[in-house]
C-alpha cells in the first residue's frame, strides 16, 4: 500500500491498488498525516481594496445660524438673520387699527375678518366650533372621545392602543392545549459522519487480521419526543398588563388546567397503596336466640355517686366531632350533683356493657307532671372543649414547612388533647406560607387539616384523643367486595338484626376529578381505575392539596360519594363481648345475610346511636346508619 499525500488538505486518495496488511500492534499505527509536507494554509487573497467617506458641513448653512436657539427663517423667504435677543417688529397697518375701535357685534361682516368679530346671534352662518350634542341626542351619540368609547374592534390597530387581555394566552380553540395534545412516535435520528477521520468522537480501535472496517459511524439513536406542559403555541411568560406569576412559576391559577413541569403524577396498578389491614373482626355466633346481660350506669365524675336516670341515649356522626348524650334524671339530689358551679360545668361518665363515655353536661330543663319531677340533661364529649363558644378564635398562618400531624399538634398545644392517625393515611407536607386560617377554632383547623384528604375527625370516647380516620378507608366502595375480611371492621348478621330499613338516596356519579392547589402544591388528574375518566365531579381547588397521595386521598373520597347510593339504618345488639361490638363511624361493616349469602354486602358506617332504657340491666341497643352503593349488578 502506496500512500501519496495531497496538495488539497480536504482530499484523502487510499489507494488499494496493491494488498492491504493491517498492523498488528496498536501502537505501530500512526495517523499523522501531515508528517511529510507539513501543514497546507489557504493562500491570502492578491488584492485588497479599501472606501473612505468624506464629509464636510456646510458653509451656507453656518451663516445663516447664528446660535442654537437662533430663530427660524421666516416664511417669504427673505432669508435675513435672526437673533434670539430681540422679536422682530410686527407693523400693524395693513391688519387691525390698534386697540382703538370695537367694531359692532349686530353688523354682518366677514366672519374671517381681522378688523370685525362675527356676530353671536348669526345662525344662517355656523361657525367653525359647532354646538355640541347632548349626551342623549340620538344624532350625536358617540361622537364624543369623553362619552362613548369607541368598539375594540373598530379602533386603530396598536398595541399600545389596544392591549390584549392579559387572561388570554391565544386566540385559537384550546385544540393545542397540553391535555389534547398527542405525543408524536419517537424519531429515528441517524448520526452521519463526515469524510474527515475524527478521531475526537470515539478512539479507534485497530481489527483483527484480514479485517478491515472504515465505517466510524455510531448506531441510529431512538429519540424520544417528550410532551410539552404549556399550549404549543404558548408565548414566553410576561407579566403585561397582570400581576400574576408566570405559569412556570409556583402558582397555579384555578383557570390554568395545565399543570407545572414535574407535578404530573399518575398510580399505575403496580402501585397502588395497599388498603389498611388490621386483625380480623370476631364471627358472629348462628343462634336463634341471645342471651345477653346488659349493664348500663351514670356516674359524677367528682364525686364518683351514681345518678338516677333513664332514657339514656349517645350518638356520634361522621361529620360532627363530638359524641352527644341525652338523658332523663329522676329526682332533685341526683341534679344537684350536676349543676353548673363557679369552677364550670359538671362531668359525667356513662358506662355501656363495658363502654365508657365521659360527658360534659351543658344544660338541663325541669319537667314536672303528676307531683314527680324529672330532669332532661343534655351534654356532649370533652372534644366540644376545642370548638365554639369554649374556644377561642384564633388566625395564623404556617410560616416554616411543617407537616399535617405537626400543624394539628400545634393547634392542641396546651389543651391536654392529643391526635393520631389512621393507618396508611398520608401525612402530607404543608409548604412554608402556603397555608393558614382565619377567625376560627382549634377543632375547625384540625378538620380542616383531614377533610383534605378525605378524612374525618373522631374523638376518642373517654380520653382527650383525636382519631384522624379516612371516610371510605382509603379504599373506594367500589371495590369493598374484593378486599380481605381483615378489611372489615364489624360483621353483622341478619340473626342479630332487630330492625331494618333502608332510603334510596342516588347522587351523580362520577369517575375522576381534577385536585389542585392554588398558591402551592400539584395538580392532580385523580381517575377511577378501570374506567375511562368522562364524568368528572367538581373541581377541588385549596391551598391544602400539596402532595399526589394526598390529593388521590382526597380525589377518592369525592369520586366515592356520589352514585347510586341507599343508607341503611339496622338497629342491633351491642353486647358485652364479641360480634358485633360497638360500632363508630368510619367504620367499614360487612352485613351478612344467612339465608341467602349472595345478598351480602359491606359498606361504611355514617353514625351510630346507643339507647339504654332502664339503668342496670335494662334493654340496650345500637342504631347504625351504613352507606351502601351500588355499582353493576350489586
Amino acid at each position: 500500500m502506496a500512500y501519496a499525500p495531497e496538495t488539497d488538505p480536504l482530499a484523502v486518495v487510499l489507494d488499494l491498488s496493491s494488498q492491504y496488511s493491517p498492523v498488528l500492534d496498536p501502537l505501530a499505527l500512526d495517523f499523522d498525516l501531515a508528517e511529510s509536507g507539513g501543514f497546507i494554509y489557504r493562500k491570502p487573497p492578491l488584492a485588497v481594496t479599501h472606501g473612505y467617506l468624506s464629509a464636510q458641513a456646510s458653509q451656507q448653512a453656518a451663516d445663516r445660524r447664528e446660535q442654537g436657539h437662533a430663530l427660524a427663517n421666516p416664511e417669504d423667504g427673505s432669508g435675513r438673520h435672526h437673533r434670539s435677543e430681540q422679536a422682530r417688529v410686527l407693523s400693524l397697518d395693513g391688519y387691525a387699527s390698534g386697540w382703538d375701535r370695537v367694531p359692532p357685534k349686530d353688523k354682518g361682516q366677514n366672519p374671517y375678518s381681522g378688523d370685525e368679530a362675527t356676530p353671536l346671534d348669526l345662525k344662517a352662518e355656523r361657525a367653525r366650533w359647532a354646538k355640541v350634542p347632548e349626551r342623549d341626542d340620538p344624532a350625536g351619540y358617540g361622537r364624543q372621545a369623553w362619552d362613548v368609547q369607541t368598539p375594540k374592534d373598530r379602533r386603530a390597530d396598536q398595541s399600545f392602543n389596544d392591549p390584549r387581555d392579559h387572561n388570554v394566552t391565544s386566540t385559537a380553540r384550546a385544540s393545542d392545549s397540553i391535555l389534547n395534545w398527542q405525543a408524536p412516535p419517537p424519531e429515528v435520528v441517524n448520526l452521519e459522519q463526515d469524510e474527515t477521520l475524527n478521531l475526537v468522537r470515539s478512539p479507534y480501535t485497530p481489527p483483527g487480521a484480514l479485517v478491515v472496517d472504515f465505517e466510524l459511524v455510531p448506531e441510529a439513536l431512538l429519540v424520544e419526543v417528550k410532551p410539552p406542559t404549556r399550549s404549543v403555541d404558548s408565548q414566553p411568560d410576561r407579566p403585561g398588563w397582570s400581576l400574576k406569576e408566570a405559569l412556570d412559576g409556583r402558582t397555579i391559577h384555578p383557570w390554568d388546567r395545565k399543570p407545572r413541569i414535574g407535578t404530573e403524577i399518575e398510580f399505575p396498578s403496580a402501585i397502588e397503596p395497599d388498603a389498611p389491614l388490621g386483625d380480623p373482626p370476631e364471627e358472629p355466633e348462628n343462634k336463634r336466640t341471645y342471651l345477653i346481660m346488659n349493664a348500663s350506669s351514670l356516674i359524677e365524675v367528682t364525686s364518683n355517686t351514681p345518678l338516677e336516670f333513664k332514657d339514656l341515649t349517645i350518638g356520634l356522626d361522621a361529620d360532627s366531632f363530638a359524641w352527644t348524650m341525652s338523658c332523663t334524671i329522676l329526682n332533685r339530689a341526683s341534679m344537684n350533683l350536676i349543676r353548673p358551679t363557679s369552677e364550670g360545668p359538671a362531668e359525667v361518665i356513662a358506662t355501656i356493657n363495658g363502654h365508657a363515655w365521659r360527658f360534659v353536661v351543658e344544660r338541663y330543663s325541669l319537667d314536672r307532671r303528676f307531683a314527680r319531677e324529672a330532669y332532661q340533661v343534655k351534654g356532649v364529649s370533652r372534644s366540644q372543649l376545642l370548638a365554639a363558644p369554649y374556644a377561642p378564635k384564633r388566625t395564623g398562618r404556617i410560616t416554616t414547612q411543617t407537616s399535617a400531624t405537626q400543624a394539628m399538634t400545634e393547634q392542641l398545644q396546651f389543651t391536654g388533647f392529643s391526635v393520631t392517625r389512621q393507618q396508611g393515611l398520608t401525612d402530607y407536607v404543608i409548604p412554608a406560607d402556603a397555608w393558614g386560617w382565619d377567625q376560627k377554632t382549634a377543632m375547625e383547623v384540625v378538620a380542616e387539616l383531614a377533610a383534605a384528604q378525605g378524612a374525618i375527625v373522631v374523638p376518642d370516647r373517654d380520653t382527650d384523643e383525636l382519631h384522624i380516620k379516612h371516610r371510605y378507608k382509603l379504599v373506594g366502595p367500589w371495590a369493598y367486595d374484593d378486599q380481605p375480611i381483615e378489611f372489615v371492621d364489624a360483621i353483622v348478621q341478619d340473626t342479630m338484626t332487630i330492625s331494618y330499613a333502608s332510603q334510596w338516596e342516588p347522587q351523580p356519579e362520577y369517575n375522576a376529578v381534577f385536585v389542585s392547589g392554588v398558591t402551592d402544591g400539584v395538580a392532580v388528574d385523580v381517575i377511577r381505575q378501570g374506567t375511562a375518566g368522562d364524568k368528572p365531579a367538581p373541581d377541588i381547588f385549596d391551598d391544602l392539596n400539596v402532595e399526589a397521595y394526598q390529593c388521590r386521598e382526597r380525589g377518592m373520597a369525592a369520586i366515592a360519594a356520589g352514585g347510586n347510593q341507599e343508607i341503611v339504618t339496622l338497629e342491633t345488639i351491642l353486647p358485652t363481648s364479641g360480634s358485633p361490638g360497638l360500632i363508630e363511624p368510619a367504620m367499614i361493616v360487612e352485613f351478612r345475610d344467612t339465608q341467602e349469602p349472595a345478598n351480602t354486602w359491606r359498606g361504611n358506617v355514617l353514625s351510630n346511636s346507643i339507647n339504654v332504657g332502664k339503668p342496670g340491666t335494662g334493654r340496650v341497643t345500637q342504631t347504625i346508619k351504613i352507606e351502601r352503593h351500588h355499582y353493576g349488578n350489586s
